[in-house]
């Protein structure tokens, strides 16, 4: 006899996506739903009260049955997400907002077949970032062992059951948006079992809330926000840590381990042990947080490496990407350019 599969629900948060430019990618996002092959799935679109066709435009999926609509009036992505949950059926909740889409046809059932397997509270796994026209950026491979200072792997990604959402108080509304790593830092240090998934699940086009590279004035917003989540975060062991160092913080330490006094390392690391956490893998954190406090010549991340003169100044980096080298004297002159 088959097994029944678990009901999954999927909330995208919507507004003004025709004033916006972005029905072509909503369309795409719907898709890219609606194509999955797993069989048992709740789509909750969360319209924010959009006022320029938007709704006319969702409603052409309500009627196809891919879809329901809930039309509800927030003050940013996280309350919207938050409207999706309160009506959600699923034991599993997934998020995909409207500019991006599944990285393929299987993708939640990868998700939801990992879930069941390893009895998890929440899954999390690879993401290709895109450009607008849709040009491959970067690729996100998870690294939970860096939460404490920057979100460890991408919300497209993320699956988590609808218990465990309502048991934490779903998404933290108070700064807008920077919910979901608020989310995630609440899912570690509370011990939920989390498990990671060696796949791309998601394309994520940048230029959305969190990305926009051309508006000077959302960017600063955005760090700020997520350095607030980082202070609120430091703040359980690390009382002499102020928001300008915590965005500081944000900003620099994927490529600077300076940023990170030792002092702050240690009382990180304490805290962390005296949480006694079952579902935390401490060798790997612990190791990746004491590297970062050690001082080195260069700094290794990822294809880039950096080089430092007296430890503290920027003199060549190196890029490594499709078996081709590129110099950059002091970070951004490019110098040399080498094919292997």
């Amino acid at each position: 006899m088959m097994s029944i599969k678990p009901l999954i629900t999927v909330v995208t948060p919507v507004f003004n996506l025709i004033a916006g430019g972005r029905e072509k990618y909503f369309r795409e996002c719907m898709d890219s739903v609606h194509n999955q092959d797993y069989p048992n799935i709740e789509h909750i679109v969360v319209d924010g009260l959009s006022f320029d066709g938007t709704e006319k435009l969702i409603n052409e999926y309500v009627g196809k049955g891919w879809c329901s609509l809930v039309r509800k009036k927030d003050n940013g992505i996280d309350e919207a997400y938050n409207n999706g949950i309160e009506v959600a059926k699923g034991k599993y909740i997934f998020f995909m907002n409207s500019d991006d889409f599944y990285y393929s046809d299987k993708s939640l059932s990868i998700c939801v077949n990992k879930l069941e397997e390893e009895n998890a509270d929440y899954c999390f796994g690879c993401e290709q970032r895109i450009q607008r026209s849709g040009k491959k950026d970067f690729f996100w491979e998870p690294k939970i062992e860096c939460f404490w200072h920057d979100m460890p792997f991408s919300h497209q990604t993320l699956g988590i059951r609808r218990d465990v959402l309502n048991k934490l108080g779903n998404y933290d509304t108070s700064c807008g948006y920077g919910g979901d790593y608020k989310l995630v830092i609440d899912l570690i240090i509370g011990d939920y079992k989390g498990v990671s998934i060696n796949e791309i699940i998601s394309y994520y086009r940048l230029g959305g809330v969190s990305s926009q590279i051309n508006n000077k004035a959302q960017q600063f917003r955005t760090i700020d926000i997520l350095g607030k989540r980082i202070l609120d975060f430091s703040k359980n062991f690390y009382s002499e840590m102020d928001i300008d160092d915590a965005t500081s913080i944000y900003l620099e330490a994927r490529s600077n381990p300076y940023i990170f006094p030792k002092k702050y390392i240690n009382k990180l690391i304490r805290f962390m042990v005296n949480l006694n956490l079952k579902n935390f893998d401490y060798n790997s954190f612990i190791q990746y947080a004491i590297n970062l406090s050690r001082p080195k010549s260069s700094v290794q991340n990822g294809g880039i490496t950096r080089f430092y003169l007296f430890n503290r100044i920027l003199l060549l980096k190196r890029v490594i990407k499709n078996n081709k080298r590129r110099y950059y004297l002091f970070g951004f002159v490019p110098v040399l350019k080498i094919t292997t």
